[in-house]
């Protein structure tokens, strides 16, 4: 489905598309191109993950954790 990343205030904004289709290790993910002018880091998400206790880890193309969320209340 399709989710915002955003700082803490809200004043930068990186909109993502998650797909269940899997790739090697994870799953499929769409990144704006514009996301890695607000967090550089996004220009090598690759893919993302769901693990235990509702963590979402988004990763590179060689499945290196770049990104984790957590929820304290296993809901989005």
């Amino acid at each position: 489905g399709d989710w915002s990343i955003q700082n803490a205030d809200g004043s930068k904004i990186c909109k993502v598309t998650s797909h269940r289709q899997q790739e090697i290790g994870a799953m499929q993910i769409d990144v704006d191109p514009q996301c890695g002018k607000v967090f550089p880091v996004m220009d090598d998400v690759a893919s993302w993950r769901l693990l235990e206790g509702w963590e979402i880890v988004l990763a590179d193309a060689t499945r290196k954790a770049l990104i984790r969320f957590f929820t304290p209340d296993n809901a989005y």
